[in-house]
């Protein structure tokens, strides 16, 4: 085998309402890989997971005080569609923040703006009125189990986000802003993307 080449074990696995590995209950857990492309060697370090793939997308920071439901996977939404998903997901260097990290696909990233706005859709949402009682919600049964994050973007909206760009992460939506519907061209406006991931040194808004 060649330098590159990356090992790791596939074991079943049930998250975000989905099976994967199932090959595994009949035949046991197993090793599989992906082809380097360098020198020969017989020496590797095993992958505790499948290495995740290069894509044209945006990559943005989220903060949030803390993680609630989501987790590695769970979709980011832009008007109730499926734009992007969470990648990982980890604490700030002072601790005082949880940091998202979330994948915007290539052709939806236009909609991502330096004032956009994010918010939480996992779990249940509790409302309860003076004349109506309570009323109780979830996004939908996904984010129910999975977690969910959805953003806005306003109709004065400003320049497109680029790789590393960091937003806070508001535990929930503003009426306003679930009113915004800006006509954002979708394959005339380019995705601006750094040469390099985003710094772990956050310069984070307050």
């Amino acid at each position: 085998m060649a330098k590159g080449s990356v090992f790791w074990i596939v074991r079943p696995q049930v998250k975000l309402g989905a099976l994967s590995g199932l090959q595994t209950i009949v035949s046991g857990n197993y090793i599989t890989v992906e082809p380097g492309n360098g020198e020969r060697t017989n020496q590797f370090i095993g992958a505790e997971a499948a290495p995740i793939k290069p894509v044209q997308a945006l990559d943005i920071l989220l903060l949030a005080p803390k993680l609630g439901s989501l987790q590695p996977q769970s979709p980011v939404f832009y008007r109730d569609i499926q734009v992007g998903e969470v990648l990982d997901c980890r604490l700030s260097d002072d601790a005082r923040d949880v940091v998202i990290h979330a994948r915007i696909r290539e052709e939806y990233a236009p909609l991502v703006c330096m004032n956009s706005k994010f918010w939480n859709v996992g779990g249940i949402n509790i409302h309860i009125g003076l004349f109506s009682g309570a009323n109780i919600s979830a996004e939908s049964a996904q984010t129910l189990i999975s977690g969910g994050i959805e953003f806005a973007t306003p109709p004065d909206f400003q320049n497109a986000a680029t790789n590393g760009a960091v937003f806070i992460l508001n535990e929930k939506s503003e009426d306003e802003w679930e009113k915004w519907s800006p006509a954002i061209s979708l394959h005339s406006v380019p995705v601006a993307m750094a040469n390099k991931a985003a710094s772990p040194n956050l310069n984070i808004p307050r």
